[in-house]
C-alpha cells in the first residue's frame, strides 16, 4: 500500500524515505502533496508557457513599436532574464531615451511637485537667492504642500527651518513669541 500517490502519473511512495520524490506541503498528509516533484514542475511549465497570439514578430518595442522577427533582431531589446525570449518588450533606444538623466529628472520632477523640469528651472531662476536669509547656496524650490503650488526660492537651511516649523504661519509665530518673551528670560 502507498504512503502517497501521484494524481498525475501514478507514482508511488512505499516508504518515508520515498516521500523526498513529492512535493512539500505543511497541511498535507505526512507533509506531502499527492503529486510528485516532475509532475508538478512540468504543470508549471504548462501554466506558464506564453501562447503569443499576435503577429509574427517575437518581440516588439511598446514604446516605438519596432518588431523583431529573428533572433538578430531580438539583440537590439533590452535583456530580461523572466521574459520570453530572454528580452523585454523595449528595444535598447527607447531604453536609452528612457533611462537619460533629463528624463529621470523629468519624472521626478513631475512626482514630487506635478510640474515638467523646464518649468521647475523657470520658478528656480526667479531668485538668485534665499528669499528669507538672502544666502546663495543649496538653493531648492519651496512648495505648499497642500496645494503642491511654488512658495519661491529658499536655501536648503531655511526651507527645512519652516518644516520644522509645521509649514505654516502658526508654528512660525509661535517661534517668534518664544524668541520674544522666554528667549530672553535666559540671557538674564
Amino acid at each position: 500500500m502507498y504512503i502517497r500517490k501521484c494524481k498525475d502519473c501514478g507514482i508511488g511512495a512505499l516508504s518515508e524515505e520515498d516521500l523526498d520524490f513529492f512535493v512539500k506541503n505543511k497541511e498535507s498528509k505526512f507533509g506531502r502533496k499527492n503529486l510528485c516533484i516532475i509532475c508538478s514542475s512540468s504543470r508549471k511549465k504548462e501554466k506558464y508557457t506564453y501562447k503569443r497570439v499576435r503577429g509574427d514578430w517575437l518581440r516588439k518595442c511598446n514604446k516605438c513599436g519596432i518588431e523583431a522577427t529573428t533572433n538578430e533582431d531580438l539583440d537590439s531589446f533590452v535583456n530580461h532574464s523572466g521574459a520570453l525570449y530572454g528580452k523585454r518588450n523595449l528595444c535598447k533606444q527607447c531604453k536609452a531615451i528612457l533611462d537619460s538623466a533629463d528624463s529621470r529628472r523629468n519624472s521626478e520632477y513631475l512626482r514630487r511637485y506635478g510640474i515638467t523640469s523646464k518649468e521647475y528651472k523657470e520658478c528656480m531662476n526667479t531668485s538668485s537667492s534665499c528669499q528669507i536669509c538672502g544666502g546663495t547656496s543649496k538653493l531648492c524650490y519651496d512648495h505648499d504642500h497642500i496645494t503642491m503650488g511654488f512658495r519661491g526660492v529658499l536655501c536648503q537651511s531655511c526651507n527645512g527651518a519652516l518644516g520644522i516649523l509645521g509649514d505654516n504661519l502658526d508654528g512660525l509665530l509661535k517661534a517668534v513669541e518664544y524668541l520674544k518673551g522666554k528667549g530672553r528670560e535666559c540671557l538674564m
